[in-house]
């Protein structure tokens, strides 16, 4: 029969035993559980920034990353982006991301071409409207006298019909300000009747413009002071101002 002390020592060594077989066995269950967590979880990846870049640099890169490419097959216009260089990514840069997911990807096509379109005898108005669905403007207009177009219609632009142009390139337009106007030389009309003058003055296409004082030495309706002075040029349609000196 072991003696009473021989007994407790083998009932110790059982529980260690059985205690470390417990510990052994959890850890084990943990390690399996923080592998199967990894792998469930996938290693996780910090996506680049493609912008700008060629698709082959692109492609060398994910496959490094485990990541899978996707090229959009409709490209995108660029003023900025050369031909075949990224342009868009989805998902974006800096996003953290699962190995083996899917980046898309959209290329450049280069700068769009427009083609002018045919403008001469439209109106500015109507110009501008057909510039801006081309993405571009009427950056310059210019006015010049014409008795073929009427005022405010398109004689001329540059880059002529047909031409190609990228976006928001801008087209120069000239512009008719209708018939030219006859030119006349202003006549001297101070001290002359007013009444006379202006009548002569509206028969011919003038607006006048007249202004009242009185001058106690000079003659009712007579003219004090005109403008333009005499000797000027002066355009059909033009505006005449007459100082006349009135009835007291």
């Amino acid at each position: 029969m072991p003696k009473p002390g021989t007994f407790r020592r083998i009932i110790k060594r059982i529980t260690l035993i059985g205690f470390s077989l417990v510990l052994i066995g959890l850890s084990g269950s943990l390690s399996t559980w923080l592998y199967l967590k990894h792998k469930v979880k996938g290693e996780i990846i910090t996506t680049p920034n493609f912008y700008g870049k060629p698709i082959e640099a692109v492609r060398a890169e994910l496959d490094r990353l485990g990541l899978i490419l996707v090229i959009d097959p409709q490209k995108v216009p660029s003023n900025v982006v050369d031909v075949d260089k990224v342009v868009f990514q989805s998902p974006g840069p800096g996003k953290r991301i699962k190995k083996n997911r899917k980046i898309e990807v959209s290329l450049s096509s280069g700068v769009e071409i427009k083609r002018v379109p045919e403008l001469k005898n439209q109106s500015i108005y109507f110009a501008k409207l057909m510039t801006e669905k081309l993405d571009t403007r009427i950056s310059r207009a210019s006015k010049l006298p014409s008795d073929k177009y009427k005022k405010g219609r398109v004689m001329a632009h540059s880059p002529k019909e047909g031409v190609e142009i990228p976006q928001r390139a801008g087209i120069s337009v000239l512009l008719s300000e209708g018939p030219q106007r006859e030119w006349f030389v202003m006549p001297e009309v101070e001290g002359i009747s007013y009444s006379l003058s202006k009548a002569y003055f509206e028969e011919n296409g003038f607006r006048v413009v007249t202004k009242y004082k009185y001058n106690a030495k000079l003659l009712p309706d007579e003219i004090i002071r005109q403008s333009p002075k005499p000797g000027y040029p002066v355009q059909k349609n033009a505006t005449v101002t007459f100082e006349v000196n009135r009835i007291k």
